[in-house]
């Protein structure tokens, strides 16, 4: 996924406080929603499908059941 100028402050800066983070976080939103973009799929959905069953497998061997 590409990342603006805006994502990459997001991403490399130093906020003083929650407060500047917030404002950060707002400004990104703002500036993504004015051109949102349709997420796309990339991935197979049988291979989600076969990960999840290897990670219910996984917590039942260890007695969580999910």
């Amino acid at each position: 996924m590409k990342r603006g100028r805006c994502g990459q402050r997001l991403k490399r800066g130093v906020f003083k406080g929650i407060v500047d983070l917030q404002a950060a976080i707002n400004r990104y939103l703002a500036e993504t929603n004015d051109n949102p973009k349709p997420f796309t799929w990339t991935a197979d959905p049988d291979a989600i499908i076969e990960k999840v069953r290897c990670g219910k497998q996984a917590l039942n061997s260890f007695g969580v059941a999910p």
